[in-house]
């Protein structure tokens, strides 16, 4: 395992003016570990103070409300980005105001309202809950909220420049899930500026992984557009990137193609079972929105050759009941599918 701290990191605050003030819960500087099993790198953004790579975004966007002169941020989430807003919102002594899908998981929203956050819960998936903030704005509350705050994806540009360093070099791919597609997006913007500084010339092919009937990532992408939005979305058990219109697909779709990589779409069965395989093989209790990407590597198309790293962005430690609860069935209905084809 190793880690560092990169020392590219303060060039994504200098670069954009953010030095000072500058509020931190110590989040980066996450692991990069080897799975021999898989092939591949996995960065292990679960490390992050709230268990998730959000926390990179929050560490910019509520740096740049003190400076604004902000005493209120609005931010609508799925349940990783509100739980994060509040905790470093907290930390400065700003109002935050979360909107959250009601299916989100009650941990999550137990530990936003223990970080002093207000949540609203609506009804519908996260763009319902998106369009009602957009149509009913908040009163002197800045939106931080991914797709409407472009300082977010600066955020996670630090996730490349630790990679770059952890390796040694660039990786041939990054597999990321993506929802608005906000992680995947800064993550291509970082090594873009690793190559305009002169400190490499490539740019690893960046994957995307989303849910099968709610992927309009990949449909943007089969239509040559740069946003779609798509009618009678499914929802699945990776909540987090259950997407009927990705609010970041501009910059995702140009990332995906600028770097010649692609979409790769899974069902809730492949993600459960990619979830079982990393609990058992890596140890790793991951959340489903994360197990996606690990889903997603199977379908990779590779070479013995490939150096990939698989972005691991939340723990499943903020609703480990339910995780439970979807490897219990999975493997009832494995014992049930072994059943019927044994003599």
């Amino acid at each position: 395992m190793k880690q560092i701290k990169s020392k590219y990191y303060e060039y994504e605050w200098v670069g954009k003016g953010l030095l000072e003030p500058r509020v931190t819960l110590g989040e980066g500087n996450t692991p990069l570990t080897w799975s021999k099993r898989m092939g591949a790198w996995i960065k292990h953004e679960e490390m992050n103070p709230t268990g998730c790579f959000k926390d990179r975004e929050s560490a910019m966007v509520i740096s740049k409300a003190i400076e604004l002169g902000y005493k209120k941020v609005a931010v609508v989430s799925s349940g990783n980005a509100a739980l994060s807003t509040a905790a470093y919102a907290q930390k400065v002594g700003l109002q935050c105001m979360t909107y959250v899908p009601e299916k989100t998981s009650k941990a999550k929203k137990q530990l936003i309202e223990m970080f002093g956050a207000t949540i609203h819960a609506i009804p519908g998936f996260y763009e319902d809950v998106y369009r009602y903030v957009v149509d009913h704005p908040i009163q002197g509350a800045w939106n931080v909220t991914s797709g409407q705050n472009l300082w977010r994806v600066e955020g996670n540009k630090s996730i490349a420049y630790e990679i770059f360093e952890q390796i040694g070099h660039s990786p041939d791919i990054i597999l990321v899930p993506a929802g608005n597609g906000g992680c995947l997006a800064g993550i291509w913007k970082g090594f873009d500026d690793l190559v305009k500084i002169g400190k490499t010339t490539k740019i690893p092919k960046m994957i995307a992984v989303q849910v099968e009937g709610a992927d309009p990532l990949q449909e943007a992408i089969k239509q040559g557009k740069k946003w779609v939005n798509l009618m009678n979305v499914e929802d699945s058990v990776a909540e987090g990137i259950v997407a009927a219109e990705s609010y970041c697909s501009p910059k995702a779709v140009e990332a995906i193609t600028k770097s010649g990589g692609y979409v790769v779409s899974v069902n809730d069965k492949e993600i459960v079972e990619a979830l079982q395989m990393v609990v058992s093989q890596e140890s790793l209790v991951t959340e489903p929105t994360s197990a996606a990407a690990f889903a997603g590597l199977k379908k990779l198309h590779r070479t013995k050759e490939s150096e990939i790293v698989v972005i691991n962005t939340g723990s499943g430690m903020k609703m480990i009941d339910e995780i439970m609860e979807l490897i219990a069935k999975q493997e009832h209905i494995n014992d049930k599918m072994k059943g019927r084809y044994e003599i």
